[in-house]
């Protein structure tokens, strides 16, 4: 069980719902890149300390990196945050989720052997997309 948590942990980025949801922040912010600080502030001061909370433990688990947006938002949950609290943090975290892949790629390299089918299999069922499994995958010369 600790292996599945912990795999869980190191994969998000699944599903189009995922994908859909990083584009808006981000096109607000590129949308009005002068007021990057202020509405970056702005959306903090309207955030609940909740909602601020589980940002700080997302931004926490990236540090330690191989997180898809799909394990980011269910450790958030398994933490105890309401699933409303956890897609907020997701979609409010500055990552690049290829190099998240690339990192969860790297970790299981380190510890198992893998096919590149299989990476990219175990990827994909930790919440990473094809194309960042994919990418994960060609970052360990699989």
């Amino acid at each position: 069980m600790a292996v599945a948590i912990a795999a869980a942990g190191f994969l998000v980025g699944c599903g189009s719902a995922d994908d859909g949801d990083s584009p808006e922040p981000a096109e607000s912010v590129a949308s009005e890149p002068a007021a990057e600080s202020p509405e970056a502030g702005d959306e903090k001061d309207d955030a609940t300390v909740a909602q601020e909370n589980a940002v700080a433990s997302a931004q926490s688990y990236l540090e330690m990196g191989g997180f898809s947006k799909q394990g980011l938002t269910d450790q958030l949950k398994f933490e105890g945050y309401s699933n409303a609290d956890a897609k907020y943090a997701v979609a409010h975290v500055d990552v690049d989720w290829n190099v998240q892949a690339e990192i969860a790629a790297k970790n299981y390299m380190d510890t198992q052997s893998f096919s590149r089918s299989g990476l990219i299999e175990q990827l994909e069922f930790d919440g990473f997309t094809a194309k960042q499994a994919e990418h994960g995958a060609d970052s360990v010369g699989l």
